[in-house]
């Protein structure tokens, strides 16, 4: 609309010149009359049209952070965004945003909270920061695109969907029937073939259970990837941001059970702090990072039907927490 008006009275002044070189006050008020109607064309051509598309919803993951897109109607979304700085601390931002024909989406009114969690991961306690926050959401084929007008707090940030937990899960359970099967049918023939094959495909199937990558359900604070040695046993690194500047890597080996439980004892822990230019500097002793803490932990991986729970034995520092295949 302000623009509109600066044409009127730019076209105005241009009328008045126009008359003054002898023009017919005619053909001056067809020139102001088109030029409005192209100048209201292109900006009905450039409206954003809001729509609905239930595609979007979701959870994705960027790190340490977690995004969650909800809605009933796939017309208003409710946006979520949870970034845990430590293992009892997080940033995190709530509002209503409206996808528009480009898929991105909008919002506004976003309120931006510290909250503090208690032992058994209930709130002790919240800070609201601001509630005016503003900014877009943008989709694309590599994932979601956070731009926030507040503070830039999603700069550089890519956040990529989570796979359905629920399909992890079933493919989990199709793959250990399948071992099962092929056991069972082995031990009631003669041939050792047979029985070699079986043990071969229910070691095969342990694999698929496990190798992948897992990602920590509630704040995004932690990652877990694990790999197969070829050997039966497999290799487990843990990443767990402590603040923002700060994080911790374990790493360690073990072979899983026919429970799917995945014991160790030759658990490393490596602390690492980041300067501003975000590479490893020194921390608040001037100790150069990173730097081992450990190198005798000990623990248990533990596969269940909700994700993958990890129970640290030195330090318990994922207890209460579950992390979900991605």
């Amino acid at each position: 609309m302000k623009k509109k008006i600066a044409l009127l009275m730019a076209l105005s002044m241009l009328a008045c010149s126009f008359a003054a070189c002898g023009k017919t006050e005619e053909s001056v008020a067809e020139s102001v009359t088109e030029a409005v109607e192209t100048t209201e064309a292109t900006e009905a051509e450039t409206e954003i049209t809001y729509i609905e598309d239930p595609s979007v919803i979701g959870t994705y993951y960027c790190d340490r952070a977690k995004l969650d897109i909800t809605s009933n109607d796939a017309k208003a979304f409710l946006i979520t965004i949870v970034w845990g700085s430590s293992a009892t601390e997080s940033a995190e931002w709530d509002a209503v945003g409206h996808l528009d024909q480009d898929h991105v989406m909008h919002y506004e009114g976003c309120r931006m909270q510290h909250v503090t969690y208690a032992s058994d991961g209930s709130q002790s306690d919240v800070e609201v920061v601001y509630s005016d926050g503003d900014g877009t959401l943008v989709f694309t084929e590599a994932g979601v695109e956070w731009h926030d007008n507040k503070e830039d707090a999603g700069k550089g940030m890519l956040f990529v969907r989570a796979e359905a937990e629920e399909e992890t899960t079933e493919a989990e359970e199709e793959t250990t029937e399948a071992a099962t099967e092929a056991a069972t049918e082995a031990a009631t023939e003669k041939p050792t073939e047979k029985a070699t094959e079986a043990a071969q495909a229910a070691t095969e199937a342990q694999k698929l259970v496990f190798e992948g990558s897992y990602a920590e359900k509630n704040a995004g604070r932690g990652n877990i990837n694990i790999t197969p040695n070829g050997d039966g046993t497999f290799t487990v690194r843990v990443h767990w941001s402590e603040s923002a500047s700060a994080s911790n890597d374990w790493e360690f080996t073990g072979t899983p059970d026919e429970e799917n439980v995945l014991v160790y004892n030759n658990g490393r822990k490596i602390h690492t702090e980041f300067g501003e230019d975000g590479n490893p500097t020194t921390d608040a002793e001037g100790k150069e990072t990173p730097y081992d803490v450990y190198t005798d932990g000990t623990a248990t991986l533990r596969l269940t039907s909700e994700g993958l729970i990890w129970v640290d034995d030195k330090e318990h520092i994922a207890d209460g927490n579950i992390f979900v295949k991605q």
